[in-house]
């Protein structure tokens, strides 16, 4: 997984390994669905600190996870993030209003 996210920035030199694009793409699916599925997530976190292999991160329902990740993106790309909360005008700031 390292040396992999070196290779996403277009300065690394070298070739990228074979099959670099489709796993980039399952990782680019797999940690969105971490951040709302606490099994992947921890799936993850044992691959990462090295209790599991990588091939933990390829089990038949993380897959199909990623798998329905990809199709529901298809059906409906994901929303953009909300924006932030407008501050209050400076005026209100400096009163103690807000």
């Amino acid at each position: 997984m390292a040396t992999g996210a070196d290779f996403r920035l277009p300065q690394t030199e070298g070739r990228r390994p074979r099959g670099f694009a489709w796993s980039t793409r399952y990782v680019d699916l797999l940690f969105p669905i971490a951040n709302r599925d606490l099994a992947v997530r921890t799936r993850i976190s044992e691959v990462i600190n090295m209790l599991r292999p990588m091939a933990g991160l390829f089990a038949p329902w993380i897959v199909g996870r990623v798998i329905l990740e990809a199709v529901r993106r298809r059906i409906a790309p994901p929303a953009p993030p909300p924006s932030p909360p407008a501050l209050p005008p400076a005026d209100a700031i400096a009163d103690g209003a807000a």
